[in-house]
């Protein structure tokens, strides 16, 4: 695999993206990752993913739709990159919270441009672009994180989205204000393993006795849930995970999810969403899209999360103003045009 790509960096620019996946980290990485390699190919890059096996269970069809670089000795050591590609690649892409300005820098003698992608700004990064997609960021938040010719590209104007949601765009909006009602309900935790907070959704759901369909997407490492018991009066269909993330929220009506990267493909179809919580890195992105009136946040380590969950939907299933409202701001967040902005900043 590494020999074909060598051959074919005398035609193209190579870049390897470095991201990582798990049951326990979910898929939201590679997926943000797997946006930019498809918009940088479109502009005449070859993009090669360095993975491990954890990362190639966790993300369905991974094998099929990107070439390989098999990490599964040592996978974060950069020397293993360094013996892959003793030439050098024009661009290393790094989305993983256990890489830092150590690691970034010992890739600097064949990686000629290193671009990182981070909703954390915890921690210092020896890169020259950083993509932070989280609302609010600013350029104070990486002072003495990066170096001084970094360029910022912050805020979800710079979302990583794959192109499906931009075109879906207009048509999921303008039939939401046309909504007399809400009657589906999409509830998706992306590719990490949630099964309690699965189950206390569905409970909450079906304890309202609404008359809703309810759509359950689930994650690669979710598999054996598809045998999910239907609870109560609700109308629910269990789906493996689909590659038409943007078709399944574009018909849906309201939305129950985590707070990664889906915030965002939420946001751009201006859909109404409750999140849950389920990681520590998530809080700020939940707290500043509430703020922003573009969900309701809820705790998944809260005492009373089924009443929580109860209350909101209730909320945004009887008050059309409330309900419009929160349509409107997501909008206003993310156009869905931002992995575009993003790889226009590397010509081919």
């Amino acid at each position: 695999m590494a020999v074909a790509a060598r051959t074919s960096r005398q035609r193209r620019p190579v870049a390897i993206v470095r991201a990582a996946a798990s049951e326990r980290i979910g898929i939201g990485h590679v997926m943000r990752c797997r946006s930019l390699a498809h918009a940088l190919r479109q502009r005449g890059w070859t993009c090669l993913f360095a993975v491990d096996s954890a990362t190639r269970r966790a993300v369905a069809g991974l094998e099929l739709s990107d070439f390989l670089v098999d990490l599964d000795d040592n996978p974060d050591d950069p020397s293993v990159l360094l013996a892959t590609w003793p030439d050098g690649v024009d661009l290393l892409v790094v989305d993983h919270y256990e890489w830092d300005a150590d690691r970034e820098v010992r890739c600097r003698p064949w990686a000629r441009r290193v671009l990182v992608i981070d909703d954390l700004a915890d921690r210092p990064h020896a890169c020259d672009v950083l993509v932070d997609q989280t609302l609010g960021r600013t350029e104070d938040d990486y002072r003495g994180l990066v170096p001084s010719h970094c360029e910022l590209l912050l805020g979800p104007e710079f979302a990583l989205l794959r192109p499906e949601f931009a075109e879906r765009r207009h048509a999921a909006l303008t039939r939401r204000v046309r909504m007399e009602k809400p009657r589906r309900i999409l509830v998706n935790f992306g590719g990490g393993r949630q099964d309690p907070v699965i189950r206390d959704v569905l409970l909450a759901i079906s304890a309202m006795d609404l008359d809703a369909d309810v759509d359950l997407v689930l994650g690669a490492s979710e598999a054996d849930l598809l045998s999910v018991p239907q609870p109560g009066k609700i109308r629910l269909r269990v789906h493996p995970r689909t590659p038409d993330m943007a078709g399944m929220m574009s018909a849906a009506d309201l939305a129950i999810g985590a707070g990664g990267v889906s915030t965002w493909e939420r946001c751009c179809l201006g859909l109404p969403s409750v999140i849950i919580v389920v990681a520590d890195n998530q809080r700020g992105i939940a707290a500043a899209v509430a703020a922003a009136g573009a969900a309701i946040t809820i705790d998944s380590r809260g005492p009373e999360k089924q009443s929580e969950i109860r209350r909101a939907l209730a909320l945004l299933w009887t008050d059309r103003h409330r309900y419009a409202a929160m349509s409107r701001a997501a909008a206003a967040i993310c156009d869905g045009l931002g992995t575009q902005r993003v790889a226009s900043r590397f010509s081919s």
